[in-house]
């Protein structure tokens, strides 16, 4: 499987430098590629796909997001601490935001929006990945100020998103609900 799979990317990498296709054709080709790597369990490449993308579309919020999903999979399997800040923050000289700028982002274009639902899930979303993420870079951080800080701010955020933006989700209450319970027994 591993090798039809790897050659299935070889072919849709040459096809989708074709001078045929459009442009949505040539992305849809791109994305295939990002589906590919990450079945093959390489994260790397698929980031690296789509860093090329979002060079090009920074504010493709969704592509965004799947970037800063894929970050947290790669700290998941290092369990680096440094790694959760990664994905919170974005790759250092990359066009992958990360969660707390994705958040920021869609917090504006939420109270920016005439439409409020339209972008509530992904904010909500958005802001439970970046607090999940602090709260494993916490857990990950030997007993510290820095830790107590992560724990700080964490609980924060999560409350102030509570307050604002969950109370219109029960789904969401609950999630964020029980990251303030993990929160406290964090301290």
């Amino acid at each position: 499987v591993t090798l039809c799979l790897h050659q299935c990317d070889e072919l849709i990498k040459t096809a989708s430098q074709s001078t045929n296709l459009d442009a949505a054709e040539k992305l849809g080709l791109r994305l295939k590629r990002i589906d590919l790597a990450q079945q093959l369990g390489n994260l790397v490449a698929a980031l690296d796909l789509l860093s090329e993308i979002l060079r090009q579309s920074p504010s493709a919020i969704d592509l965004q997001i799947r970037a800063a999903k894929l970050l947290v999979d790669a700290a998941e399997e290092t369990g680096n601490p440094d790694d959760f800040a990664s994905a919170i923050a974005g790759r250092p000289d990359d066009a992958i935001w990360g969660w707390s700028k994705l958040t920021n982002t869609l917090v504006r274009m939420h109270f920016d929006s005439d439409d409020q639902s339209r972008y509530l899930v992904r904010l909500l979303e958005s802001g439970f990945q970046l607090d999940t993420c602090r709260f494993r870079q916490a857990q990950l951080t030997p007993p510290s100020a820095q830790r107590e800080r992560l724990v700080d701010s964490t609980k924060s955020h999560v409350n102030q998103l509570l307050t604002t933006f969950a109370q219109s989700s029960e789904e969401w209450t609950k999630q964020f609900e029980r990251l303030q319970t993990d929160l406290i027994e964090l301290q």
